[in-house]
This record gives structure tokens, sequence and C-alpha cells, in this order.
């Protein structure tokens, strides 16, 4: 998923290069951490009368479950942020280093457990560009007004 920046034109006209990157900086790294803190948001767990959702979930998995599922955090821990220069402008990402992070946050690849209940990035980009968007324009105007 990608949010883009447009009208960057006037800031680089104004600015050298390096001074337009460095504008970029901080409202990028709010942008990416943003987008962060929203992808680690934990939905309340399920009670044990809901149960697992899925159809497919294994036997193992349904005893498990009604033992006492016991959240770890470390999905919501797991997140990693880089921002890097591309070119003329700034590229952030934002991403989960665990293997079932897709199928908890993916709007692609999201299980039937999880949909409806934790955040897809899609959803994510969704909600927050616009404020992105709008934090990006803040610092921009400032910076031709100066």
């Amino acid at each position: 998923m990608t949010v883009t920046i447009k009208g960057l034109d006037a800031l680089y006209r104004k600015l050298n290069k390096a001074a337009a990157q460095k504008t970029l900086e901080a409202p990028m790294q709010r942008g990416v951490l943003r987008f962060q803190s929203r992808m680690q948001e934990e939905p309340p767990p399920l009670s044990p009368r809901q149960g697992p959702v899925s159809a497919r979930t294994s036997r193992r998995g349904a005893r498990a479950f009604r033992r006492g599922y016991r959240r770890t955090g470390t999905y919501r821990r797991r997140w990693i942020t880089r921002i890097s220069k591309s070119g003329d402008g700034l590229v952030g990402k934002v991403g989960n280093n665990v293997a079932y992070g897709p199928y908890v946050g993916s709007k692609q690849f999201q299980a039937k457990i999880h949909q409806g209940r934790w955040n897809t990035d899609d959803q994510v980009v969704k909600e927050e560009s616009p404020a992105i968007v709008a934090d990006f324009a803040r610092e921009i105007d400032k910076a031709l007004a100066g």
C-alpha cells in the first residue's frame, strides 16, 4: 500500500534536494509511526463462548483455544519502520517480521478468524492517508513560506 504526496515540485524548486528531503523527513517519520501504531492495535480477546470462528480450525487448535488462548504480543511488538532516500524523494516502509503477519494484518491474506477484528493494511492506509497527506502539506507550506 502506498500514500503518495503530490505537489512537491514547488518545494524542490525553492529548496535544493537535500533541504527538501530534510523538510520531508519529520512528516514521513510521523506518517510511518501513525500507520504502525494503527496496525499494532489489538482487538478485544474472543470470549471462550465465541471460540474459533473459522470452520477450518484444526481440532488441536480448537482444544488449545478452549484451554485458554493467551496472547503473546509478538505481532504487536515486531513492527519495523524504515525511511530511505530514493531519487529526489523519500520512501517510508512499515512491516511486520513475524511469519504469520500477513494472516493477521494483510487485506489480501488475512485469515477468517481475524477478519473484522484486526486492522488491515488497506483499511489503515485508507483511514490515515488524509491525516498523513495534511501533515506533509503543513510542512511543505511552512517551508515555502519561510
